[in-house]
């Protein structure tokens, strides 16, 4: 379910396309004009028009700054359902499963693509009729027939396969699926979610998810969302889970094997931790309800119906908010990490970037949280851990500012620190009060949705009343500023 508006350049190509050659879509005999002549005693027949509807050919990419060719345009997801057969992976490395789309054309399409990373695809369906595809690289471009028209929810049902490696080498900006002899997990941000589910892979088009993962009796699944069954038949049991609320694809979190799943209580949501193979459980882990409650003096009620850790003993490259419930590596569950990545969960995950190229806003924000966070909690204060950062920035900083990183270095330490400055140095213009409002009214005006620096900004200037462009650019695009 997505924030974007129509695409323009797809309804001006459908608008042009009746000027494209005899053979283009959209053509059609040309009317008869006023004073044609006719014959005496015959009747002149009506034109001929087609009433079958003519498309356009989405194209692949949204135009992300960083990652333009992510996502697809033409159509919105509203829902997903994921059915996934993990049984035999641990001892032939595969999987498969069934992922099935609802979209709502943006308009009319004759062919639309899908993200689908490395998977092999068997067969596709659109309204329960028989789809051509073809596969480029990590996308699919599907033909359904008849043409699908905006205003009618059509179904994608698209059967696939994939393999499991052992030997993924993570790093800061890199995902995918991986698995040991006793574990898979998932690491999806910002493109990794493709390499186990197709989908439509930027975080402007979220929905709710119904997860279906079956898998050997006595290993466990987890996902994201609540888990609403199981069913186990002999050698295999199911885990149902829903994302009852939007997810954007990287954020839906996702492991099956030897994990035990350790039950919490808390009002208002679902609170489970599940822990990989040789995990022990952190004591942090039991003061998850603290943070959030912390958070919410601030942020409003906690968005979603579940939160929880997903611990695993595999190095990636720390932890991931994946939605409802975050995936660490056990050298990252500690008292700062825990609080940055729960803090997430509204900013980030309720609220997520409109383009790669705003992740400030995600990690800038969270890590300010954590900051507060670790201050009310008897560490480092406010003002030193403000004051390190600017420090550390002036002598690592990597020459550009937080609101303009390169694909390749996105979520270098600047992303942060200078993030979080930026944040800071608002707070100081605009005093406490009016600072306060803004974040308040950041996760709600935006809730599960997509927003940008540009929404930010116009936000902070409508609490205000003062124009803070400057400002931003200063902390965002500039040499790093003095603090303030």
């Amino acid at each position: 379910m997505s924030s974007r508006a129509p695409i323009a350049v797809l309804a001006a190509a459908l608008a042009f396309s009746g000027c494209t050659g005899s053979d283009a879509p959209g053509t059609t005999a040309p009317a008869a004009t006023a004073g044609t002549s006719t014959t005496v005693g015959t009747t002149e027949p009506p034109p001929v028009t087609s009433t079958i509807p003519q498309g356009v050919h989405a194209g692949e990419g949204l135009g992300d700054t960083l990652f333009p060719k992510a996502g697809n345009e033409g159509y919105d997801v509203q829902s997903v359902d994921l059915e996934l057969d993990f049984t035999e992976v641990f001892e032939t490395g595969r999987f498969s499963g069934v992922v099935t789309l609802r979209i709502d054309p943006l308009v009319a399409l004759d062919s639309f693509v899908i993200d689908a990373g490395d998977l092999s695809l068997s067969d596709v369906s659109v309204d329960d009729e028989s789809a051509a595809f073809a596969t480029d690289s990590s996308q699919v471009r599907i033909d359904p027939v008849p043409v699908l028209v905006p205003g009618t929810v059509s179904v994608v049902r698209v059967v696939y396969s994939g393999s499991v490696p052992t030997d993924r080498a993570f790093r800061p900006g890199t995902g995918g699926i991986v698995r040991d002899e006793s574990l898979v997990f998932s690491i999806g941000e910002p493109e990794g979610s493709t390499t186990w589910m197709p989908g439509n892979d930027h975080p402007t088009d979220k929905a709710p998810y119904a997860i279906a993962v079956t898998v050997p009796t006595g290993m466990e699944a987890a996902a994201g969302g609540l888990l609403v069954s199981t069913l186990t038949e002999g050698p295999s049991t199911t885990f149902f889970f829903e994302h009852r609320l939007p997810v954007a694809t990287y954020l839906v979190p996702f492991a099956v094997g030897e994990l035990t799943r350790v039950d919490r209580s808390a009002e208002g949501y679902a609170w489970r931790d599940y822990l990989g193979p040789g995990v022990a459980e952190a004591a942090v882990l039991g003061r998850q309800d603290e943070m959030i409650r912390y958070f919410e003096q601030f942020l409003g009620p906690y968005p979603f119906e579940a939160n929880g850790a997903l611990v695993v003993d595999r190095d990636f490259w720390g932890a991931l908010e994946t939605q409802t419930l975050s995936t660490y590596e056990t050298n990252a569950v500690r008292g700062f990490v825990v609080a940055h990545e729960i803090a997430h969960q509204w900013v980030g995950n309720s609220v997520s970037v409109a383009d790669w190229s705003d992740i400030w806003l995600n990690e800038g924000f969270a890590t300010y949280l954590q900051w507060m966070w670790v201050d009310h909690d008897g560490g480092v204060s406010l003002d030193e851990a403000v004051a390190e950062a600017h420090a550390r920035m002036r002598s690592t900083g990597p020459g550009w500012g937080p609101g303009e990183p390169p694909a390749a270095d996105m979520f270098n330490r600047m992303v942060y620190d200078g993030g979080a400055l930026t944040l800071h140095a608002l707070r100081a213009e605009i005093g406490d009060e009016s600072f306060f409002e803004v974040l308040e009214r950041w996760v709600t005006d935006f809730a599960f949705s997509s927003a940008s620096t540009a929404d930010l900004v116009a936000l902070a200037e409508e609490v205000s009343g003062s124009g803070l462009g400057d400002l931003f650019d200063d902390w965002l695009f500039g040499d790093l500023p003095d603090l303030p």
